[in-house]
């Protein structure tokens, strides 16, 4: 996602699609690492404070992102995420991609 300093945007984070068998629905949560972020730049991906998100067999969903960029220094930054799972019968912790953040037009 490439954002421009002393702005913000939302933009779509992670689509997660239901491949259980046996026509089970799946709960999803996310955990994004901000850790490496610059202090002046607010990310928040939707389901990250532990609230659910159901998906039924076969459906897909995609999380939402929001970004806010304050006067920061242009470059690129990686955010983790970790995607948590629970069905009926089981439950999984996922490493996804990252979110590659590049931030224009900052302090150099």
């Amino acid at each position: 996602m490439e954002v421009a300093a002393n702005s913000e945007t939302d933009f779509d984070a992670l689509t997660v699609r239901n491949y259980l068998n046996e026509m089970k629905d799946a709960w999803i949560w996310l955990q994004p690492d901000y850790s490496n972020l610059p202090n002046d730049v607010d990310m928040f991906v939707e389901k990250e404070d532990g609230v659910e998100k159901m998906i039924a067999s076969g459906e897909e969903y995609t999380f939402s992102d929001h970004v806010t960029v304050g006067e920061v220094e242009s470059g690129e930054y990686i955010i983790p995420v970790t995607m948590y799972a629970r069905w009926e019968g089981g439950d999984a912790v996922i490493s996804t991609c990252p979110i590659k953040l590049i931030i224009t037009g900052g302090r150099r």
